[in-house]
């Protein structure tokens, strides 16, 4: 839970100064001033959550967050009318976020996995982790047989099963 002092919803861009601005596109993006939330990157889904104003008056559904340039924005749908100066409380989907957190940690262990039993030159060629599921696109020459794919699952599954604390660091992407 944040108590965040400012906020700018915005659509195409613009400020919306009005919850008829808002109809036209039932989604919009809210800009808040503190980066709270985890965004879209590298296939890893953003958070979701909830946005509310501490008077009632206004509520933003956040169905996803992602940056935008220098912009973290969380996309999603709006109730009420935001007035200005109102103190803002944002909530994220903490369940969410460990499903994909979790999913995002078998990626790594997949990928791992895959080195071990395919051999180095495994390379990653795209992904998605989402808190209900996670898919990894790799490149192989050859079709996986089913003895490879009972290694490498069973890889993963001793990794899962050590049930390992997972230690979260906070890096320039360059170095990541």
């Amino acid at each position: 839970r944040t108590t965040l002092p400012r906020l700018s919803l915005r659509r195409r861009g613009w400020p919306v100064r009005s919850r008829k601005d808002v109809d036209k596109s039932r989604a919009a993006p809210l800009e808040l001033n503190a980066e709270r939330s985890n965004h879209s990157a590298g296939g890893q889904s953003g958070d979701a959550g909830v946005v509310e104003a501490m008077d009632g008056s206004f509520r933003f559904r956040v169905d996803d967050t992602q940056r935008v340039g220098p912009v973290v924005a969380h996309v999603g749908t709006v109730e009420g009318r935001a007035a200005s100066g109102v103190k803002l409380v944002a909530r994220v989907d903490v369940a969410r976020r460990t499903r994909t957190r979790k999913n995002h940690t078998g990626t790594h262990l997949l990928h791992r996995a895959l080195k071990l039993v395919l051999g180095d030159h495994v390379a990653q060629q795209g992904s998605y982790d989402g808190p209900d599921r996670l898919r990894f696109d790799f490149s192989h020459p050859r079709a996986v047989t089913p003895e490879e794919l009972e290694r490498i699952e069973r890889l993963v599954n001793e990794r899962e099963c050590d049930n390992a604390q997972v230690k979260t660091t906070l890096e320039q992407l360059e170095a990541a």
